[in-house]
């Protein structure tokens, strides 16, 4: 898989799949190319190493969105009991304003409702609040007494939100 070389390019058709093991270096670079140059340096996202992306599996998965073959963006989902946190959602920049972060965010919140998950939990990085009102409008509110248990250890403690799984 590789990362698309005209993303202004939206003729071909926007698709979203479960990822497996064998994207985990598209997975990897999706990350890394979105995040770079637009998200604050500090968040966590511009250290992720490809072994954090296998370990995605281990505890949940992943959903790539292809246009035409090739990789435009990703989010990762972590189960901890009747919880599903979603992580590191990323759309390479030149593909942004497409529609296709709620269709990620969607793709996640499907999958929780089918392995019978009760609520979904997501990070805004602390250096990032402005992405809490886009949370916001998808249906996800701040929680001050929720934990995201994947939040970066050398970070400042990320904004919580919480959704509850439709059923």
């Amino acid at each position: 898989m590789k990362l698309l070389a005209n993303p202004d390019d939206d003729s071909g058709r926007l698709g979203v799949r479960p990822a497996d093991a064998a994207d985990v270096a598209t997975l990897w670079r999706v990350v890394l190319d979105a995040w770079t140059g637009t998200v604050d340096p500090r968040s966590s996202g511009h250290s992720l190493r490809r072994e954090e992306v296998e370990e995605w599996f281990l505890h949940g998965g992943a959903f790539l969105a292809e246009r035409s073959g090739v990789a435009v963006g990703s989010i990762a989902w972590l189960r901890a009991g009747d919880t599903v946190e979603i992580a590191k959602l990323a759309v390479i920049p030149r593909a942004r304003g497409q529609r296709i972060a709620p269709k990620l965010v969607a793709a996640v919140e499907s999958c929780a409702a089918g392995i019978g998950a009760r609520q979904l939990l997501l990070a805004v990085s602390a250096y990032s609040p402005s992405l809490v009102g886009w949370y916001e409008r998808l249906g996800y509110l701040v929680d001050e007494n929720a934990r995201y248990l994947h939040a970066s250890p050398t970070s400042p403690p990320p904004f919580v939100l919480v959704k509850r799984v439709a059923s």
